[in-house]
């Protein structure tokens, strides 16, 4: 199937390109300082977290790092989207609450249609990145009365999450503008690599209109499908599984080429293959802290520091080294701080892989079915 023939192809492409880069290893004063950024941010969101008595130290953490970029404009612009997001998503998923609380099937319902919409919206929307977080936000909330199913718990959960998201974008805005300075007087603005260009063959609107709604179809599907699957196990944390089916649809501005189904299964090998590396070397050391505060540290920064390095490397492995400081986070940064719990973790972890398979068969499904209806009309007599 040509389906399962490219995701072969990328995979077996990925890792002789992430083995180069590890094998090679290429670091630079640029480098060093933009993982010096992000550590230094995420310590302060953490930080300032914990002293504002919020409870999501791990949604503030990655907040910070989730839009910090090369530049301060860049961030500021990434830190509006996400802020502006998170908001509308809060108070949407407040007044849906309302109306799906006794009802637990129409609660999921709502997060596939809220997932199929988004994505379907957010690939020809220039605030793709708000309406991501708006969506996850939403249904996190969704989701969380249906587990508490008290609304001023909802409430107070709703206004937590945008607490941690103001800290974290707030840390990252002043770290990076300090950052930017100290590049300023190094004289490092020479020292970035020119970004590729690469020529790109745009489809007809009508054609990627078609397209933006079948990635939708299968998004709201896989949402749909991930939070019945999480909530009759018992796992209460949906988060990065939404995040996941939704970020991996939603492709980058400007991609609306003929090869959807490639770039899809090349942002699915690169978050599972950063996902897994994270999770395996995470997993494996957190037994061996003991709860020591200083080892914690060591490993959480040197962590930080790969995967701000795999970012900043060739194109074929920056968006692992993005998801693997993602999932870094994820599994680190617990409700307890020096935690060695490895359940917080695995739930976690296993969300994102769970998300990143559930779109992989849907998608495969709805290919074979219009191979086959294709097949049936080509030889009906």
């Amino acid at each position: 199937m040509p389906f399962l023939t490219s995701a072969r192809q990328y995979c077996l492409d990925h890792f002789s390109a992430l083995n180069h880069e590890l094998r090679f290893w290429h670091t630079s004063a640029t480098k060093m300082l933009f993982a010096a950024e992000v550590i230094v941010a995420l310590a302060l969101a953490v930080w300032v977290s914990e002293k504002l008595g919020l409870h999501f130290a791990w949604w503030a953490a990655l907040s910070s790092f989730a839009v910090t970029k090369a530049t301060p404009k860049e961030s500021s612009v990434r830190a509006l989207q996400r802020l502006l997001g998170t908001i509308v998503g809060g108070c949407f998923g407040l007044l849906a609450t309302v109306v799906v609380l006794p009802y637990v099937d129409v609660a999921f319902l709502l997060c596939g249609l809220i997932g199929g919409y988004t994505v379907y919206r957010a690939n020809e929307s220039p605030w793709s990145y708000a309406w991501l977080l708006g969506a996850v936000t939403a249904m996190m909330v969704i989701i969380d009365a249906q587990s508490v199913s008290s609304f001023p718990v909802v409430v107070r959960f709703t206004l937590s999450r945008i607490s941690e998201v103001a800290v974290g974008i707030s840390m990252c805005l002043v770290t990076g503008f300090i950052f930017h300075w100290i590049s300023t007087l190094l004289n490092l603005a020479g020292d970035k690599s020119p970004a590729a260009t690469a020529s790109v063959i745009v489809v007809s609107e009508s054609e990627w209109r078609s397209k933006r709604i079948l990635l939708g179809v299968e998004a709201g599907i896989a949402v749909f499908i991930v939070a019945l699957i999480l909530w009759q196990a018992n796992i209460s944390d949906l988060s990065q599984a939404l995040v996941t089916v939704i970020a991996i649809s939603v492709l980058p501005a400007g991609k609306n080429t003929p090869e959807t189904n490639t770039q899809i299964i090349d942002r699915m090998v690169q978050r599972l293959v950063g996902c897994l590396l994270a999770g395996i070397l995470g997993i494996l050391l957190l037994p061996l802290l003991h709860g020591s505060a200083w080892l914690y540290i060591l490993a959480l920064t040197a962590g930080l520091w790969l995967g701000c390095h795999l970012q900043q490397g060739s194109d074929n492995v920056s968006y692992t080294g993005r998801q693997f400081t993602i999932a870094w986070i994820m599994i680190f940064i617990q409700p307890h701080y020096w935690s060695a719990d490895p359940h917080v973790a695995l739930q976690r972890f296993y969300g994102i892989i769970l998300g990143v398979l559930m779109l992989a068969i849907i998608m495969l499904l709805v290919r074979v079915l219009k191979a086959h209806l294709s097949h049936r009309l080509r030889v009906k007599p």
